[in-house]
């Protein structure tokens, strides 16, 4: 196997993005539903809007996306986790993962494929409407930390990026 999540950074980026995210995923209830959550939205991504499936996959995003919510809104009143690496993670990828009925996805070019267009989720990522509210506050977050080189944890800076 050399990609763990296909249209992602290579082999080495994924085994030290799972060596540092797995003990944080197995001690955090919210970071793991956070990453269903995500994992649902990739799925039905994949699947496209025509799959048979789309209402139990929409099922079980609504039930980790409001435990992931839950989750966060705890973290959120507790001061010793408000600023934690994984908050900040948590909160950018409801940011980037809200679903919405009436998003389509965009109309492929009737001219030319665009070169690169797949390269990091670029034509999920790049096409999708973000949710604000959720974008501000990481970003308050991040400054009150000091700024992305404050951040710690593998792929976190990245994420930011994207």
């Amino acid at each position: 196997m050399t990609v763990l999540w296909p249209g992602l950074r290579g082999y080495e980026y994924s085994v030290a993005y799972a060596r540092e995210w797995l003990p944080i995923i197995s001690q955090n209830p919210t970071v793991m539903n956070i990453l269903l959550f995500t994992a649902s939205v990739h799925l039905e991504t994949l699947r496209g809007p025509g799959s048979h499936s789309r209402k139990e996959i929409r099922l079980e995003q609504l039930y980790h996306k409001g435990e992931a919510i839950r989750g966060v809104n705890d973290a959120l009143r507790d001061p010793n986790y408000y600023l934690s690496d994984d908050l900040i993670q948590n909160i950018i990828f409801l940011a980037m993962n809200e679903t919405r009925e009436e998003e389509e996805p965009p109309d492929p070019s009737p001219f030319v494929a665009p070169p690169l267009q797949n390269v990091e989720w670029l034509g999920v990522y790049g096409s999708r409407n973000y949710v604000m509210s959720h974008v501000n506050a990481a970003q308050e977050m991040i400054k009150r930390r000091g700024g992305t080189r404050s951040l710690k944890t593998i792929g976190l800076a990245w994420l930011i990026s994207v």
